[in-house]
């Protein structure tokens, strides 16, 4: 930053917005009556007229540049010194307004004005610091000491979990009720089952999940099988059938999955703050993010807690998969995924 009327010059660090404020003054202010000192020279010389606010000043700057000299004009703000030139702040009296009959707009309303959109714009771009319970603290935690980058660039998470994997007990007995009765229901409904079938095809394609040998199946991990069923929603334009993984359904020992997992902070902003940035630009861009718990996936050792049951005709024998993302249904799913 530099001075247009003498040598001054300074070295700022700046926090790059694409707009402050909006124009200031709001509106034009008629200075034709306006009488400075002959040795007064003006900072900005067409202060009077709307334009947008370039950079905003901290106090460290402000005491930097203030210079010796001050005039108080009649009825008019306040002509301070500075190295930039000679500022005007406060307001125009009443009194002045009457003498000439004209209506003007007080530099001082402009001035509040100003301070009440720089209030508004801290509230909205605020960092946003929740006081964390001991749980969502401990799933923080968790989170950056247990999360890596692959080298084909996504994420690898381990599931935070709260307490042993072995309350869990025995699921897989339940989960082959569950899958037989969901079972029979399929064969009732052709395009159900055909949908539900294409569906989870493409789990297994993309290498979502992996069908697991008997070997692979009778290993000593910490496993969990969970039902699943889909759900048809007929007048919606994007997912029609939506499948649905159960991480609470409680097994032989009382406990769910969802039990012993920590659901974590809240990440993302309050709907509130989400509007209130929708006001500030004419036009907005919203995206989806395909598949997107999916995106991400789960530690090697964790699959075995996202075990479901599969087989596509009644006289095939029923085969295992392991889920290898982050699974909704699950109740760290939400947490991991936005976080």
């Amino acid at each position: 930053m530099s001075s247009m009327t003498n040598d001054y010059a300074s070295i700022l660090n700046c926090l790059v917005l694409p707009r402050i404020t909006s124009n200031m003054p709001m509106k034009g202010i008629d200075i034709s009556t306006w009488e400075f000192p002959s040795n007064v020279v003006l900072a900005d010389k067409n202060f009077h007229k709307p334009g947008p606010t370039e950079f905003l000043l901290g106090a460290e700057i402000f005491f930097e540049i203030l210079m010796h000299g001050r005039h108080d004009c009649k009825g008019l703000p306040v002509l301070q010194n500075m190295k930039l030139g000679y500022i005007l702040s406060g307001k125009i009296h009443q009194d002045y307004v009457k003498k000439h009959k004209k209506h003007c707009h007080s530099l001082f309303v402009q001035i509040d004005s100003l301070h009440h959109l720089m209030e508004r714009f801290w509230f909205i771009e605020e960092m946003n610091n929740p006081v964390l319970t001991k749980e969502e603290k401990a799933c923080e935690e968790h989170f950056q000491l247990h999360t890596q980058r692959l080298e084909t660039g996504r994420y690898e998470v381990r599931l935070p979990l709260k307490d042993s994997c072995d309350k869990l007990g025995e699921s897989y007995d339940n989960a082959r009720t569950k899958f037989l009765a969901f079972e029979q229901r399929l064969l009732k409904q052709p395009h159900f089952k055909q949908d539900f079938s294409a569906f989870l095809d493409e789990y297994v394609q993309l290498g979502h999940m992996t069908p697991l040998s008997e070997d692979e199946e009778k290993k000593e991990v910490p496993h969990f099988y969970m039902p699943y069923h889909g759900i048809v929603k007929e007048a919606s334009s994007t997912t029609r059938l939506r499948v649905v993984f159960n991480g609470s359904e409680k097994i032989s020992s009382g406990v769910s999955l969802n039990d012993l997992l920590m659901t974590g902070p809240k990440v993302q902003d309050d709907l509130f703050d989400i509007l209130q940035r929708f006001r500030l630009h004419r036009i907005v861009m919203s995206a989806d993010i395909a598949k997107m718990y999916r995106q991400i996936w789960v530690h090697p050792d964790d699959k075995g807690l996202k075990r479901i049951l599969r087989r596509n005709t009644p006289n095939q024998q029923i085969t295992t998969y392991e889920l290898n993302t982050v699974t909704y249904g699950t109740a760290s799913a939400p947490s991991l995924a936005t976080r």
